[in-house]
């Protein structure tokens, strides 16, 4: 069979070594965001019996002609926790999408994508070096920054409490090594996933220590066999002490997981589960004018999420060729506020009312309201709100009373409780700036609202209670937490919340703090109990309980 790779260079050797012949597309920066692949093959020769394009999350690149192409055509999303806000809509051009989050498939598939597997990381082969002669009695390696302000706090823990090895510029196969050397690798995962960094300290040989991150873990590596699981800073704490007083469990533990790695996770494995998917794949990739619209939204929502580099007129004029569809337009004026084309948009706010056009459109009325918002005019973002709260009764709140909100912030709360009742709470891996960008869900919604009025205690609730839970969050709950601690410091809620929250973000010190603080407040009001069933509630380890009430 003829297999074309985009990106894929893993792949091809095990798909040769299966007797296939492979031609390997690597597409350059340099060239741009778009592949011409009915081009691409023509130059190579190559008619393919099966395409497989892997998101390179370097270069991220849409591929021009898909539909033109007759064989199966799959697309493997490798960084789905954090690019599924443009992967739901760039995956309708391809028969099937795999994802290397087993726990995504069902929010992929509310997104609008069918035929989906699941295609994890995977390992290598490389031989065992036993523990006694690695240098590295701790390390962790991964990029830091400020999107990733936890992993900077576990990285300033590891180092104080064991001087712990931390490498922030290695890439490929440099990172294995390093982890070859390493006996004791703590991991993190800031939204949630299933990370490659666990495949390769596996691979390694390493004594894992896994961040709790659900079940979906748990079907590549077993607790307690092949890596141990923590929920907080606390129980890694007590993970990294216990191995290190016993150096015979911990390489156990490392051989275990490499031998798991060497049974199911090789790039062998994942090759023939590719094979398996495509074979029973139907014709199912958007075609015709189906086709352009996704590709051009696709393209649309990554220049607006600063992954590609293209001209927003280029993207703004293909869209307008759908205007009739109320998800085009509405991304069309995304585009216009993005580059701040106030005239347009102010047209397109105009006509939109004298029209009555897409009334009943959720996504399209939140738009041009928060367009309107964006240009100060308050009235017209007020009418777009109303406008869809009577146009139809289906999973939304009631509509307020006219004339509706009668500030920007009740106005962006209004939309906030509406989005969180439709189940748009955040979009995981979306960069958003209350300056500038329009709000696309609840949590957007109330940053906006918490720029304009920094101490509104409704607001900063809101944000705390609905993004508590949401991988990549618990950070950003601290400062908002902290200012509803010194609006109500009576409350022993707040430094409770606090101090789970700063457990889990690595920050020892600050976590303890805080219970401690809470457990003496609540205890002083006769509180004692409920604080107790409130800290196991909230997650609390039970090193957590005994920490704060040694009784």
């Amino acid at each position: 069979m003829n297999i074309c790779l985009i990106s894929a260079w893993r792949l091809a050797e095990p798909l040769q070594k299966l007797d296939h012949k492979v031609l390997l597309l690597t597409p350059r920066p340099e060239d741009g965001p778009v592949l011409d692949l009915p081009r691409a093959l023509d130059e190579a020769g190559f008619a393919p019996d099966l395409l497989v394009q892997q998101e390179d999350m370097a270069h991220r690149v849409l591929l021009a002609g898909l539909a033109e192409i007759p064989c199966p055509r799959v697309f493997w999303s490798l960084d789905t926790p954090r690019g599924a806000w443009w992967t739901a809509e760039y995956g309708r051009l391809f028969d099937g999408v795999l994802t290397t989050q087993p726990d995504w498939v069902s929010r992929l598939r509310a997104g609008g994508l069918q035929n989906l597997g699941v295609l994890s990381w995977f390992g290598s082969g490389e031989d065992f070096l036993p523990h006694d002669g690695r240098p590295h009695r701790v390390a962790f390696a991964g990029r830091l920054g400020p999107e990733r302000q936890a992993r900077l706090w576990l990285t300033e823990l590891l180092r104080a409490r064991w001087d712990a090895a931390v490498a922030t510029d290695l890439f490929g196969p440099a990172v294995l090594q390093f982890y070859r050397q390493t006996r004791i690798a703590p991991n993190e995962s800031n939204m949630g996933e299933t990370s490659a960094r666990l495949f390769t300290a596996a691979s390694a040989g390493c004594c894992i220590l896994a961040q709790d991150v659900g079940a979906a873990q748990e079907l590549f590596f077993e607790p307690g066999r092949e890596m141990a699981v923590y929920r907080d800073s606390l129980e890694l704490c007590g993970l990294v002490d216990r191995f290190l007083a016993a150096p015979e469990e911990a390489e156990r533990l490392g051989r275990a997981a490499r031998a798991r790695v060497l049974a199911e996770h090789l790039p062998a494995h994942r090759a023939a589960a590719l094979l398996s998917f495509a074979s029973s794949l139907p014709r199912a990739g958007a075609t015709g004018d189906d086709a352009r619209r996704h590709f051009w939204s696709a393209m649309a929502r990554l220049s607006l999420g600063g992954l590609a580099d293209v001209p927003s007129d280029v993207c703004e004029a293909r869209l307008a060729e759908f205007s009739g569809l109320p998800e085009a337009a509405a991304l069309r004026l995304r585009l216009l506020t993005a580059r701040g084309a106030r005239g347009e948009a102010r047209r397109m706010l105009d006509e939109a009312l004298r029209s009555g056009r897409h009334a009943d459109s959720l996504d399209f009325n939140l738009t041009l309201s928060m367009a309107a918002l964006r240009l100060d005019d308050l009235e017209a973002a007020r009418l777009f709100l109303l406008r869809w709260s009577t146009s139809t009764p289906v999973a939304k709140a009631p509509a307020p009373p006219a004339p509706g909100p009668a500030s920007p912030t009740r106005l962006l709360l209004s939309w906030a409780r509406r989005l969180h009742a439709a189940g748009r709470v955040c979009t995981p891996g979306l960069r958003f700036d209350p300056d500038t960008d329009l709000p696309s869900c609840a949590a957007e919604c109330l940053l906006w609202a918490v720029r304009v009025e920094p101490e509104n205690s409704e607001v900063l609730g809101l944000l705390d209670l609905w993004l508590e839970g949401q991988p990549g969050w618990d950070a950003r709950r601290l400062d908002w937490l902290a200012a509803l601690a010194r609006l109500d410091p009576g409350e022993w809620r707040h430094p409770l919340r606090m101090g789970l929250a700063n457990l889990r973000c690595f920050r020892l010190a600050e976590g303890l703090r805080d219970l401690g603080q809470a457990h003496y407040m609540a205890e002083d009001q006769g509180r004692g109990r409920i604080f107790r069933a409130a800290l196991a509630a909230g997650g609390g380890s039970v090193l957590a309980l005994n920490t704060v009430d040694p009784a």
